[in-house]
């Protein structure tokens, strides 16, 4: 935990209020003492090169967001950037948003796509 808490502070000056796992080891729930909730993604090692990939993926993420899709953006760190090297591993924040699980598998999951488009 206090390690997750470290990486944090590339985002937030001040300590947050609650660091709680929602997948064992690589995503966490964040809360900040004005309220405010996030989501904290490990994302890869940096030795796997990953971060190339991490630039395409924002740049997709930006050509949608451009295009009016309701996409959840990363919340940029104090340097302004959207992902940020820590311990070996890229991290990533973003706006926690409600939400209920898409089925894994069968019918329900297909309809859902056909309604997508």
């Amino acid at each position: 935990m206090a390690e997750r808490l470290a990486v944090l502070s590339a985002w937030f000056a001040e300590p947050v209020a609650a660091c709680a796992p929602l997948v064992p080891d690589s995503v966490w729930r964040v809360e900040t003492t004005d309220g405010g909730a996030y989501v904290l993604k490990e994302r890869g090692e940096v030795a796997l090169a990953t971060g190339r990939s991490l630039q395409f993926e924002l740049a997709v993420l930006d050509y949608l967001a451009a295009a009016a899709l309701p996409i959840v953006l990363p919340t940029p760190d104090q340097q302004g950037q959207r992902f940020t090297a820590r311990e070996d591993h890229y991290f990533q924040l973003t706006p926690y948003v409600a939400h209920e699980p898409w089925p894994a598998t069968g019918p329900a999951r297909l309809a859902l796509l056909h309604q997508l488009g």
